[in-house]
């Protein structure tokens, strides 16, 4: 479990740091992209808050194509989708942009959460899913404490191949979000069967332990 722990953990807390930072980036790209955009107040609340609309409404969905698609896969398409989305943002140039935006990019980030929930079911027996989810978990706590800062001196690139500061903001931070979505398609799998780093008893052991929890004990029926 150990082996399972280090090589999936730091890969997909990585994955939801870069989610996180493409979600909270935005309270610091408004320090001055407001004043370029002409946005009131009111203008970039109802903008900022039209991520969550499509964040609540896709949860569902997005979990149910999750429980027929590979997560592998399904985890890449989301960060791409987020990184691509996110980087867009650089170019909106008004509230109907700007709204569209980060709707798209609430539909893309949706699913991340319980795509990796769901999948830490089939790596983590329940004894070791309480840890699992903690280290998962701060990464995106992670991602206020480290990639806020950053995002604040990426501010200072204004003026640079004539953009504003939060446009470099915005485009600097999706590619993070686009490699890990590269990575988790070459370097995580779906089952323990699959890993090449797990020999062939470890996965054996594994499947029986997660197999074994899903069956009916005498108490259930």
């Amino acid at each position: 479990m150990r082996k399972v722990a280090w090589h999936l953990l730091p890969l997909l807390g990585l994955g939801y740091f870069v989610t996180a930072l493409a979600r909270f980036n935005l309270s610091v790209a408004a320090l001055t992209m407001n004043r370029t955009l002409g946005l009131s107040v009111a203008s970039y609340a109802f903008c900022a808050a039209a991520f969550f609309w499509s964040y609540i409404a896709f949860q569902l969905p997005a979990t149910l194509v999750m429980a027929r698609v590979s997560a592998r896969q399904w985890l890449a398409i989301i960060l791409a989708a987020t990184g691509a989305f996110s980087a867009s943002t650089a170019f909106v140039t008004g509230v109907s942009s700007f709204v569209s935006m980060r709707f798209l990019l609430g539909i893309a980030e949706a699913g991340f959460f319980p795509a990796v929930t769901w999948y830490l079911t089939r790596w983590f027996p329940v004894r070791n899913r309480p840890l699992a989810m903690g280290v998962f978990y701060a990464a995106g706590a992670a991602a206020g404490v480290i990639g806020l800062p950053v995002s604040g001196q990426l501010l200072r690139l204004d003026g640079q191949l004539g953009l504003h500061g939060w446009q470099h903001m915005f485009l600097f931070e999706a590619i993070p979000t686009l490699l890990v979505a590269a990575a988790y398609l070459l370097l995580i799998r779906d089952r323990p069967v699959a890993a090449r780093w797990l020999s062939r008893d470890e996965a054996v052991w594994l499947e029986g332990e997660l197999v074994a929890e899903t069956r009916p004990t005498a108490g259930d029926t």
